[in-house]
């Protein structure tokens, strides 16, 4: 009993997966060498690349035989068809429809009588009449960029051909695959093709939202696809049989033109790829470049500004920075304000001042300074055993204040970190007439005077 009922749970699930990997696509009978239906059976490109694409990716197609794309449309709509092939313009933009890559292109062209002059291209036509198919692929191309084409709307490529070849229509505009096969079919000795109609027709895969969870799978296979596949499909389709009258030669000739042109069309288009992926690759590379040469940089940047002891700024940055605050001073009368603070060892003159002696007292020093400042404060290690202090938009009594602090923290840490130093500030704001060197003259000569007082001390400078 449970083995009945293990076999039974595999099949289900596999009927489960089987349906999960099936879908089912219309195909009109009448779009050749596109797609058409042969005694029920699929054929032309589109059933190469549906061959190519369940080979891929092992998803069952399932044939629905519609009678014409209205009907194709229909079944789209009431959910009888999960897929169909277009080409792009003839029917289904307005449709709930997710869209492939392209899978194919093949080139429109002027199709007219020998006898007639020939015409290169839809701008060269002028007061012609003109066939074109009542659901055309480019009708709104042609209505947009040649308002002035006197357009003769016929049931399909073959009746407008017939009108053309009856010199009842000067020019047909037709794909150079369909046009071909009922050139040849039907005999039309008296036609050619003497242009291009700037536009290609594009095929490719519509999907219902409903079956949305295979269209990443197929569009990543037809992505993928080799282009000498697609090369082989266009040769297998392509068929022109020589035409006798001697009159006619340069149907060949244009023919072969196209033939080499649409060869060439798929070259680039698979060297586009290639192109297009090298290059996200280099995009790639050279973002992860540029995030390091970002972070070195930076890092330059902290080590040629900073000072290793105290981690305070530097002297070259303190002078740039200094040079901005005079220069809004003078603009904008902006007062600022500078603080010279120097430690200095009371032991004998004669021992040596080593590293230990000094650097310990500068570091405590810079870490009072910090905490005691503002953000906007500009702070530097001066030299050796001084640190200078920019105070943007402060007075001399702001600024003052600011000292009187950081002298009481020293104070109160004086038998830790200070037991052996002594603290001297310099106060001075920027007056009217003052450059850097002037302003620093006045400040370092107050320095000088608190150092004659004894303890930790400060003065400010004259005016």
């Amino acid at each position: 009993m449970c083995l009945f009922a293990l076999l039974f749970l595999a099949s289900a699930t596999a009927q489960i997966i089987s349906s999960d990997k099936e879908l089912r696509y219309c195909v009109s009978p009448d779009r050749m060498p596109f797609e058409g239906v042969l005694n029920n059976k699929h054929v032309g490109i589109s059933k190469d690349y549906i061959d190519y694409i369940g080979d891929y990716t092992n998803i069952d197609f399932k044939l629905v035989v519609t009678s014409s794309l209205l009907e194709t449309s229909r079944l789209l709509k009431n959910g009888t068809c999960d897929v169909v092939f277009i080409l792009e313009g003839s029917f289904g933009r307005d449709q709930d429809l997710l869209f492939t890559h392209h899978i194919f292109e093949s080139p429109n062209v002027l199709i007219t009588r020998i006898d007639f002059p020939a015409i290169p291209g839809l701008g060269a036509i002028k007061k012609r009449k003109v066939a074109v198919e009542k659901r055309y692929r480019h009708m709104d191309y042609l209505t947009k960029n040649y308002p002035g084409l006197d357009l003769v709307l016929v049931k399909n490529e073959e009746e407008g051909l017939l009108l053309v070849n009856d010199g009842k229509v000067d020019v047909m505009i037709s794909s150079l695959l369909s046009a071909s096969i009922i050139i040849n079919e039907r005999k039309l000795d008296r036609l050619i093709m003497t242009g291009y109609a700037e536009t290609n027709d594009t095929l490719v895969m519509g999907f219902s939202r409903e079956k949305s969870g295979l269209y990443a799978e197929i569009n990543q296979t037809i992505e993928s696809m080799h282009y000498s596949f697609q090369n082989h499909s266009y040769r297998r389709w392509y068929r022109v049989n020589p035409v006798l009258h001697s009159s006619n030669q340069w149907v060949g000739y244009t023919l072969f033109i196209f033939v080499v042109a649409i060869i060439i069309l798929i070259w680039i288009r698979a060297a586009k790829n290639r192109v297009r992926k090298e290059l996200s690759i280099r995009e790639k590379d050279l973002e992860r470049l540029q995030t390091v040469l970002l972070s070195k940089n930076r890092e330059i940047e902290f080590l040629s500004t900073q000072d290793e002891l105290t981690s305070l700024n530097n002297r070259s940055h303190m002078l740039h920075k200094i040079e901005d605050e005079i220069c809004r001073f003078n603009r904008f009368r902006s007062p600022v304000t500078l603080i010279l603070i120097q430690i200095e060892t009371k032991s004998a003159p004669n021992l040596p001042d080593t590293d230990e002696q000094i650097n310990h007292p500068m570091t405590s020093l810079s870490e009072i300074v910090v905490n005691k400042t503002r953000d906007v404060d500009i702070l530097s290690r001066w030299s050796s055993d001084e640190i200078l202090i920019a105070c943007p938009q402060t007075n001399l009594i702001s600024a003052q204040m600011l000292a009187e602090r950081i002298l009481t923290e020293v104070e109160l840490q004086s038998l830790q970190d200070f037991a052996e130093q002594k603290i001297s500030i310099g106060i001075g704001t920027l007056n009217e007439n003052d450059d850097f060197s002037s302003w620093l003259n006045r400040v370092s000569a107050a320095l000088r005077s608190a150092k004659k007082q004894r303890g930790h001390s400060l003065e400010v400078s004259d005016f």
